[in-house]
């Protein structure tokens, strides 16, 4: 977007001195997730197998609190959604690409990238990272 400057992060202007507390955008923080909770209600089979493969890969990092399991969710139906029109040969290629680019993009906000990693900061550390044992799609 033309005229819209980036935005210098507080650690930056903290150190230039030029930090000002009453113009700073209020953090919003919480605990991270200690326990990853079974899949929302409505979810099919393999969006709850997304579901189950994004807690493993995100409940260990301690960057996925209460308020993130609604984009997670979305995530989960999303790359479900992507699996099955992988597999639909009548798929176009504009529609696979939008949603592995959605997908992508979704993926960065969560901290699920490369680049996206460095600027998602942990939460408070969880205490155990133990997976919800009434999940019926545990590995056991």
């Amino acid at each position: 977007m033309r005229g819209v400057k980036n935005r210098v992060p507080d650690e930056v202007k903290r150190t230039r001195g030029t930090f000002r507390p009453d113009r700073s955008l209020p953090s919003v923080t919480g605990e991270a997730l200690t326990r990853w909770p079974a899949a929302p209600r409505g979810f099919t089979d393999p969006e709850r197998l997304a579901w189950r493969a994004l807690g493993k890969a995100l409940l260990p990092t301690g960057t996925i609190g209460a308020l993130d399991l609604l984009a997670v969710g979305d995530l989960a139906r999303l790359r479900a959604r992507v699996d099955r029109a992988l597999g639909d040969p009548d798929t176009s290629a504009a529609t696979l690409t939008a949603l592995l680019s959605l997908s992508n993009r979704l993926m960065a906000q969560l901290g699920m990238n490369p680049v996206a990693r460095r600027a998602v900061s942990p939460l408070q550390a969880a205490k155990s990272a133990d997976l919800d044992p009434d999940d019926e799609f545990t590995d056991r």
